[in-house]
């Protein structure tokens, strides 16, 4: 998905998911540089609603470290 949905304008940020049986993970890159600006990690186990981001929470750090480094990989497959 994107930020600032505007017909008339280019977004500012798109977001790259990646989901598994334990977590939702989504970086929010910028548009032109494609530099990671924002993340979100939810705990399917305790948070099935997702509402509480716990990216950075010690608890998952070794889950969020697997998903980061499955989207560089898709990164580094598209050259984006």
């Amino acid at each position: 998905s994107y930020f600032d949905r505007e017909p008339s304008k280019m977004p500012q940020a798109m977001g790259y998911s990646v989901r598994t049986p334990l977590v939702r993970y989504t970086e929010w890159r910028d548009w032109k540089t494609g530099d990671v600006i924002a993340k979100e990690l939810y705990d399917a186990t305790a948070d099935p609603a997702e509402m509480n981001n716990v990216a950075g929470a010690v608890r998952l750090a070794n889950v969020q470290r697997e998903v980061e480094a499955f989207l560089r990989k898709q990164f580094s497959q598209t050259g984006r």
